[in-house]
């Protein structure tokens, strides 16, 4: 009878069917046998052992598998895991490591194991080891826990037999335990595979927009006549360009991140002046999505650090472009500390926060993988490959640094960057000061008379010496009869184009002069073009006095616009003269002079934007907001609120022209009020 409830008992089970019809079958098999010996339940312990020692004397017993007469299965009890061996059964790991069997009640066992037998409820015990290659790995107790006669286990079973279901229920679990595992692994491959498939996709997807975009309009240009409708197109193939780039500039950063051998450069680091700028890079990006953006670094942060300049940009520039992705209201903010350790290394940390959608407690490891998006499908809000985490946590470790997550969905993100960096003590310079500009020779390029009054009162102010030009042919032919310092020079210019006239320049006086753009540009592909012709660097508008000067003694500075002189908006007044006061030290002539131009020509920026409009022309619109952006700032109008930056992006990116239209329409009625505020300062005055 027992020989035919083994092989009943140890026939095949389906390993790999659902945890309740597993159960079920076993149980079934196990009621048969106790049944049979009269025992209720059965208990199956694993051995771990120390890491430095093979000695079970010192290892830990955990319960892997406790089944009862009632049919009740429990699985790895927490209560009943790592319960070390010594001293409560050193004894019992020593013999079930020489393959004997333990049995008997409570009480024949010594003191202070039969406390722990008793605590449990058991009556009487069958102890059998599990063996693997002479070591032993845990153990099966076959327990009564209510009172029976002690023979009759043995009337019923031998010891061997004992052995023998304890042993196929060992294998039993492991060999389902290493196939769960591998079934497992297996659906996170397939799972991996889909997700390289989707981004292949969106892959497809991200470069043959842009590229469609780029070849129709390509072929259209062959067949148009019209400079403005050409313009236009030109406009639209650099903006899918930039697209484009960025795409591939992704992709290749991946594949750098993920090659075997990698090259970790030692750059000597400014931390103001070479990661600064990288942290504002996304400015404008934000704001035109309406959010506040901070970037900040910590007073305590040294002035120069030694550590891998190009890949912490990198992780700058992914993590700051995820948060702002992926928020739409509220803040994105970068914040750089420091923390430094006298027996390890000093760490640069950066933490980047944001309100965005946030991202679930089971996804937080995933979304650091290869190939990973949360968002998959024909339906997706955000556009993209999927690769700036992956690429961020790459880098990440080969900097020898670690990253953090905290985040909950709805609630957006905060991401925590540690990496070892060496401090240097900083050096001494010998930069050039310019406090003084008196007597420099300056050359002002720009074809609104607005901002070249603006500009020349500042250099007045600082004593220097300015010829003006009104386009950029002028400015060609009067720097090549003339030595100037500085040009000063606006890019978005008729007859001349700053980019040309910068060309033309540098063919004539090579690199004696510093050419400097003067613009309200937001776009960072105009910024790079700007180097890429030939100028040293980029000044925005409107002009605030302080920023030609922070370039000249910082040359790798990157101004933005500085508000602090602007004083708040408040709720009755849209204009403030705080800024031209600043220049011009209160000289009431000027200011009266820049209030009455304003006045005089924002109707004709306002119809400027009203022609392009009526007739459906985007470059005309983007070319006249972006006239009229730094005319709003002279007169103190606050940018965001006036719609005038988001006039300029709609229209590079072709929006809707119906949404163009209202932003008109609001601009035109803030317009009208400034007036109003404008013209009652000049009668009082």
């Amino acid at each position: 009878m027992r020989y035919e409830l083994i092989d009943h008992l140890i026939s095949s089970l389906d390993l790999v069917a659902g945890k309740d019809i597993f159960f079920k079958e076993l149980s079934k098999r196990l009621s048969d046998i106790t049944d049979e010996i009269e025992f209720d339940r059965i208990t199956l312990y694993d051995i771990t052992y120390e890491q430095t020692s093979e000695n079970p004397a010192l290892g830990y017993f955990s319960q892997m598998l406790q089944w009862n007469d009632l049919g009740n299965i429990q699985e790895e009890n927490v209560e009943a895991s790592e319960i070390p061996v010594n001293p409560y059964f050193e004894r019992w790991a020593t013999l079930l490591s020489q393959n004997n069997v333990l049995y008997g009640p409570p009480d024949s066992f010594p003191e202070i194991e039969a406390e722990v037998l008793e605590a449990m409820g058991i009556k009487y015990v069958v102890i059998v080891p599990y063996l693997n290659r002479g070591q032993l790995e845990g153990f099966a107790a076959f327990e009564r826990t209510r009172d029976k006669s002690e023979a009759l286990w043995a009337s019923s079973f031998h010891q061997d037999e004992f052995r023998l279901i304890g042993r196929w229920l060992f294998n039993l679990m492991k060999s389902r335990k290493q196939i769960l595992q591998l079934e497992n692994e297996k659906r996170l491959l397939a799972a991996q595979l889909d997700s390289k498939n989707q981004i292949l996709a969106n892959l497809s997807h991200e470069i043959r927009t842009p590229m469609n975009g780029i070849v129709g309009l390509a072929e259209q240009l062959e067949d148009l006549e019209n400079d403005i409708s050409k313009r236009s197109f030109l406009e639209s193939i650099k903006l899918s360009s930039a697209n484009l780039m960025e795409v591939l500039s992704d992709i290749a950063e991946f594949s750098t991140s993920e090659a075997e051998t990698i090259q970790i450069s030692t750059d000597q680091i400014d931390v103001r002046r070479d990661i600064k700028p990288i942290m504002e890079l996304f400015r404008d990006k934000a704001v035109e999505k309406g959010l506040r953006f901070e970037a900040d670094i910590d007073d305590d942060v040294p002035e120069l650090i030694e550590s891998d300049f190009v890949k912490i940009r990198n992780i700058i520039k992914n993590l700051t472009d995820n948060a702002i992705k992926f928020t739409s209201d509220g803040y994105v903010k970068s914040r750089l500390s420091f923390e430094q350790n006298e027996n390890d290394h000093d760490y640069l940390i950066l933490k980047v926060k944001d309100t965005g959608i946030g991202i679930s407690k089971d996804k937080q490891d995933y979304v650091f993988e290869k190939y990973a998006q949360i968002e998959q499908g024909f339906t997706r809000t955000y556009s993209g490959i999927g690769l700036g985490l992956s690429i961020v946590k790459n880098t990440v470790n080969m900097l020898s640094g670690n990253i953090a997550l905290e985040s909950e969905p709805g609630k957006g993100c905060l991401f925590v960057i540690r990496i070892p960096v060496l401090t240097l003590k900083q050096a001494g310079t010998n930069k050039v000061s310019y406090e003084s500009l008196e007597n420099m020779r300056i050359l002002v390029v720009d074809d609104h008379p607005i901002n070249r009054k603006v500009v020349t009162t500042i250099l007045d102010k600082w004593n220097a010496k300015y010829e003006i030009a009104c386009n950029g042919r002028e400015a060609v032919e009067i720097a090549s009869k003339q030595q100037f310092d500085i040009i000063l020079m606006d890019i978005q210019m008729p007859v001349m184009d700053g980019y040309d006239a910068t060309v033309k320049i540098r063919e004539v006086r090579g690199d004696q002069v510093t050419i400097l753009a003067l613009t309200a540009s937001i776009l960072k592909e105009d910024e790079k073009h700007c180097l890429e012709v030939g100028m040293n660097g980029i000044i925005r508008k409107p002009f605030f006095p302080d920023n030609l000067k922070k370039w000249l003694n910082n040359p790798n500075h990157e101004n933005k616009e500085d508000t602090s002189d602007m004083a708040a908006l408040n709720n009755e007044t849209v204009t403030d003269l705080a800024y031209l006061n600043e220049i011009s030290d209160g000289n009431k002539e000027f200011i009266d002079e820049m209030v009455n131009l304003f006045v005089d020509q924002s109707g004709g920026h306002i119809e400027s934007l009203r022609e392009g409009l009526r007739n459906s022309d985007y470059a005309v619109i983007a070319a006249a907001a972006h006239k009229l952006k730094p005319v709003l700032g002279y007169v103190g109008i606050d940018l965001e609120k006036s719609g005038i930056k988001q006039i300029e992006t709609v229209s590079k990116s072709h929006g809707d022209f119906e949404m163009i239209e209202k932003l008109i329409d609001e601009l035109e009625g803030l317009i009208n009020k400034a007036n109003d505020e404008l013209n009652n300062y000049l009668a009082e005055s």
